[in-house]
């Protein structure tokens, strides 16, 4: 009767232990609604879809000035860590699986040797207590599987998050580029010029030396923006995974964007998603444990003509089952712990996010629909006064520079924003990877406005 039943346990353990593996769409369906709301797109998930994906990578890149969205296209279909990214997920996920399995029967075969005679003894245990617990060790399994998955979802989404951020810093840095090229121009015309009227007699020692000194600050600014500007590229260049020729290729808009793209209708937050499913595993991982320390194992003995039975009982030693209760009942509690956390969290980081969103479109708002026009009104007013003869050509390079000044604030207003956008979609995908971002300060104070000759 119990060679019958563990014979009949058999093919349905085995038929377990052979399910189907975990797939890479299973891996990672819990980042296919985020990443479909912010950025839609998805990752190639198998040789045919990445092979295809890096042409359409290559033809994006050579169509022309890339965009943010399309930016994390291309770092989402051919960049080598984001693929690693996939392959560490899967590979911990199946990790997490064999966990949930079937117990394994075990087959001991014995061969002895007595005054010329063989004998053979075959025995055929199943341990019972664990196929007893083998459901609730499924569902712990389960629970690890979509914790590992939400894990490498948020890592993916915070990789998407940061790419955008780049991009936004590299045509930002661009941008400022051809202004600190402008104020530079300006500073090495007012320099020369004052060597002229030196040498000419109608200027002094110190007021050439002013003008040299302007040009001085400008060339080291411009400098300084040359190698920002190269810094920011590359960075962005790394965070899509381009290759050398790929990086050639790469081409960035002249400006940043002057509006964002509608807010998200729905939330994904990942965040809260993980902190839930941390507790179920939790709570699955202590119903699992519950009769750790006991082991009933049944073995099935034939020696030769003789058959029978064996049943191997293990006796824990004192408190040992309650030791490992009370430690998963800590367990649990921190588990429950860090979802309220996690909750309290989420409410004020979003506060903080939006907060941050409207008080950067206001530094913007400011910057472009008062400061520059009015920057331009006094270069208009100081021209008429120039051709007037009212004021010199050095004062009116100094309004141009003053101009020059207002626009790279204006640069910057506009990343702000730019960035504090993408804090705030990163954070309501619950992908916050860190504090706000801060736009990058200036490599140099633009020259300050001449004093009148």
């Amino acid at each position: 009767m119990l060679l019958r039943t563990l014979c009949a346990l058999l093919p349905p353990l085995w038929l377990a232990g052979c399910a189907t593996p975990l797939s890479p769409e299973q891996a990672h369906a819990p980042a296919a609604g985020p990443l479909k709301t912010h950025f839609d797109a998805a990752l190639p998930l198998d040789d045919a879809a990445r092979q295809l994906a890096a042409a359409q990578a290559q033809a994006l890149l050579a169509r022309g000035p890339l965009q943010a969205d399309d930016a994390v296209r291309v770092a989402l279909w051919q960049s080598p860590a984001l693929q690693a990214l996939l392959a560490q997920a899967l590979a911990q996920q199946a990790q997490a699986r064999r966990a949930g399995l079937p117990p394994s029967p075990r087959l001991m075969l014995e061969r002895l040797t007595h005054n010329g005679e063989v004998e053979l003894s075959r025995a055929l245990a199943l341990p019972l207590l664990d196929l007893l617990l083998w459901p609730q060790r499924q569902r712990a399994a389960s629970a690890a599987q979509h914790s590992l998955a939400l894990q490498s979802a948020q890592a993916l989404l915070q990789a998407c998050f940061a790419v955008r951020a780049q991009w936004a810093q590299a045509v930002a840095a661009a941008q400022k580029l051809a202004l600190y090229a402008q104020v530079h121009d300006s500073a090495l015309a007012s320099a020369e010029l004052g060597r002229r009227m030196q040498a000419a007699g109608n200027f002094s020692r110190l007021q050439a030396a002013r003008e040299q000194l302007q040009e001085l600050q400008a060339r080291l600014a411009l400098l300084q923006a040359r190698q920002d500007t190269l810094s920011a590229r590359e960075a962005l260049v790394r965070a899509m995974g381009l290759g050398t020729e790929q990086a050639a290729l790469l081409k960035l808009p002249e400006r940043l964007p002057d509006s964002d793209a509608p807010a998200p209708a729905t939330e994904h937050r990942l965040d809260l998603a993980l902190a839930r499913a941390e507790l179920a595993q939790a709570q699955a991982a202590a119903g699992a444990q519950a009769l750790a320390p006991l082991d009933i194992e049944l073995s099935l003995l034939r020696d030769g003509s003789a058959r029978g039975a064996e049943i191997e009982l293990a006796l824990p030693l004192p408190d040992t089952g309650a030791l490992g209760r009370s430690a998963h009942a800590v367990l649990l509690q921190a588990a429950q712990a860090r979802l309220q956390a996690a909750q309290r969290q989420a409410d004020s980081l979003l506060r903080e996010r939006r907060a941050a969103l409207v008080s950067a479109q206001a530094l913007e708002l400011g910057s472009r629909s008062e400061g520059l026009p009015l920057a331009q009104r006094v270069m208009d007013e100081n021209l008429l006064r120039y051709n007037g003869m009212l004021i010199g050509v050095f004062e009116l390079l100094a309004d141009s520079r003053t101009q020059v000044a207002m626009g790279l604030a204006a640069i910057d207003a506009q990343l702000s924003r730019v960035l504090a956008r993408n804090a705030l979609d990163a954070a309501l995908a619950g992908a916050d990877s860190g504090p706000t971002p801060q736009r990058n300060s200036a490599p140099a104070a633009a020259p300050a406005a001449a004093g009148a000759h």
